[in-house]
């Protein structure tokens, strides 16, 4: 679980680091294909679907 904790500690500073810079929160998937994303985005990415809470049904 520590390595949950860490990784959600990374996302809160990004997600910080994001409101500070004034970000929009708006990525097309285009974007995400091209590979033309710095990290920072992939993070609000990232942060967007945790909020969002829907990570669909585990695999059986």
């Amino acid at each position: 679980m520590s390595g949950i904790f860490q990784l959600g500690l990374k996302l809160k500073d990004a997600h910080d680091t994001i409101k500070e810079t004034g970000m929009s929160m708006d990525i097309p998937t285009t974007m995400l294909r091209e590979k033309k994303v710095q990290s920072k985005q992939i993070c609000e990415v990232i942060l967007k679907v945790l909020q969002a809470g829907d990570f669909g049904d585990p695999p059986s």
